[in-house]
C-alpha cells in the first residue's frame, strides 16, 4: 500500500492516515491468516476464479471486482485461502491511480451457490472481509 491512498481519500490527509492505520491494524491482527499475499502463494486459488478484477472498468470508469463463490470448492481450499487472494486482487487494484480516482464497484454472483458451500462458510472470514471493506480500507472505493 503506497501513500498515494491519500489521492482515493480526495486528499484527505487525516481519513489517508486513518486508513493506512486501519489496514495495518487488521493485517497485524490477523497475520496468521493474511501471509503470502503472492500469486505464487495462492495460484489454485487464482486459477479458480473466485475473485477477480475485471479487465474492463464500468460505464464510470471504476474498477470491478468480482466475486464468484460458487467457483469455491471447500474441500481443496479453505475461505482464508480465498480471502488471501481477495486482498491481494484488492491491493493490486488500488495501485492503479485510476482506481484511488474513479473508485472500485464489487459484485458478488451467488447463483449457483449450494448447501456445500452455506455450510462451510466460516464467519471469521465474514468478519475479515467486512473489516477490510468497511473499516474504511476500501470504504471510497467501493461506495
Amino acid at each position: 500500500m503506497s501513500l498515494r491512498v491519500a489521492q482515493f481519500k480526495r486528499f484527505d490527509y487525516d481519513r489517508a492516515l486513518q486508513l493506512i492505520i486501519n489496514y495495518y491494524t487488521i493485517r497485524a491482527e490477523n497475520k496468521d491468516i493474511i501471509k503470502e499475499l503472492t500469486p505464487k502463494a495462492v495460484k489454485h486459488i487464482l486459477d479458480s476464479c473466485v475473485s477477480i478484477i475485471l479487465p474492463k472498468k464500468d460505464k464510470l470508469g471504476r474498477a470491478i471486482f468480482y466475486l464468484r463463490p460458487a467457483k469455491w470448492d471447500p474441500d481443496k481450499f479453505s475461505l482464508f485461502e480465498i480471502l488471501r487472494v481477495n486482498i491481494m486482487n484488492l491491493e493490486m487494484a488500488i495501485m492503479e491511480e485510476e482506481n484511488q480516482i474513479n473508485g472500485m464497484v464489487l459484485v458478488i454472483n451467488s447463483s449457483e451457490m449450494t448447501w456445500n458451500h452455506v455450510k462451510n462458510f466460516e464467519r471469521g472470514y465474514a468478519k475479515i472481509m467486512m473489516g477490510i471493506i468497511q473499516v474504511k480500507y476500501f470504504y471510497s472505493v467501493i461506495s
